[in-house]
């Protein structure tokens, strides 16, 4: 295995991690173990002392306090740890996929120094500096914005705003600038890795690869690729976890209810789940075209096949002869015949059932326990499981 293929990664590193590292006076790029606590605690214990100070922390002076606001825990103790955490798997699983390309011997080995050239420009573009910085504009500029605008009606008679209901506490000001600020940046953080990795992904395909239509993973070799897929379902669970938070104030300090929002809670797993799914359409223009040469080749095979051994067993002069007992031609048109039905039923997409359920799944997950806050909700689901068992 050649060092770019070993050293690609797809996670890790990035402006945080660098700004982590010059921190700690130059030493190597910090964990994301060690990064993921170190925000959940920079962004959330500073709040708790404002809010504590500012007397917001607890019931008494608003409606829903700080200490008591699900919300600040699912989002900054939850959702946003796992997504400095999922560098981890994600940056292996990537690592894995690109070396099973070689190893496996998709890429042919006149195709390794475009592949290297591929991964180089990939890493340029993951770590880019004007990358990062449009992601922190994203990020950041909006709630300035909002900030103009005026608060919105959700944060009356909460933490966020002082008793005059339209300036923010400090609490309000570290949490929305400097926490919602970094969970918006990892988020679309996120999202330019995985364009990352479907622009990568698409380069690939159009290299030589060694692809085979009657591969028995159904996706001509690439079958891989799903399971590589299904490790992003960290992300789902972290953001629909951040999703969540904020339903669950509703229903308890709100009396909001969910089943007027189980459509679209469901869209939006659905939504969540085609994002992630997004970087594996760059293989399916090059596995349609695989199916579709395959089923042409496949099929003069068979037909060529199915000529001779018409010629030889059935149109013939006569009862076949005692070698039609034990002969192998038939076991060879069955598995003739098996095999063109594995190219017709090929996948376009390179992931099962399985694959995808894992990140439908994970994006599900989070929002199971607000059944648990709303009744109505928990009748509906305990009939609807009746009636399906």
């Amino acid at each position: 295995m050649t060092t770019a293929e070993h050293d690609f990664h797809l996670a890790g590193g990035g402006p945080l991690a660098r700004l982590a590292s010059r921190i700690r006076f130059g030493r190597a790029i910090v964990a994301a173990q060690h990064r993921a606590v170190a925000i959940a605690i920079f962004i959330w214990v500073p709040g708790l002392a404002f809010a504590i100070a500012q007397h917001v922390a607890l019931p008494g002076r608003v409606h829903i306090p700080f200490l008591l606001d699900p919300e600040v825990y699912a989002r900054y103790l939850i959702a946003l740890p796992l997504l400095v955490l999922a560098e981890i798997g994600v940056d292996r699983a990537g690592k894995e996929a690109i070396e099973q390309f070689v190893r496996s011997g998709l890429v042919p080995e006149g195709e390794l120094p475009a592949l290297r050239a591929l991964l180089e420009q990939a890493q340029a573009r993951r770590s880019s500096p004007a990358a990062a910085l449009v992601v922190a504009l994203l990020a950041i500029v909006p709630l300035f914005i909002q900030g103009v605008g005026g608060w919105s009606a959700e944060y009356r008679d909460t933490w966020y705003l002082a008793p005059d209901g339209v300036s923010l506490t400090a609490a309000g000001i570290w949490i929305l600038f400097i926490g919602q600020g970094a969970l918006r940046y990892v988020i679309y953080g996120w999202i330019w890795r995985l364009t990352v990795w479907a622009m990568l992904l698409g380069r690939i395909m159009t290299l030589k690869l060694r692809t085979f239509p009657s591969h028995p993973d159904r996706a001509a070799g690439l079958g891989f690729l799903g399971l590589t897929q299904a490790r992003f379902g960290v992300i789902a669970f972290a953001a629909s976890a951040g999703v969540s938070g904020s339903i669950a104030r509703d229903l308890i300090f709100q009396g909001a209810k969910l089943s007027p929002q189980f459509v679209s809670l469901g869209l939006y797993v659905l939504a969540l789940t085609a994002l992630l799914m997004l970087p594996l359409l760059a293989t399916a223009p090059h596995l349609f075209r695989i199916r579709r040469q395959g089923l042409f080749d496949y099929g003069v095979l068979a037909s060529r096949y199915e000529q001779r051994f018409d010629g030889k067993w059935v149109n013939i002069d006569g009862e076949p002869g005692p070698d039609l007992l034990g002969t192998d031609d038939i076991q060879s048109l069955d598995s003739l015949g098996a095999s063109y039905d594995r190219v017709n039923r090929m996948l376009m997409i390179p992931i099962d059932r399985a694959g995808l359920l894992s990140i439908v799944i994970a994006a599900a997950a989070p929002m199971l326990p607000l059944v648990l806050i709303d009744p109505e909700a928990r009748v509906l689901v305990t009939e609807l499981l009746r009636k399906l068992v």
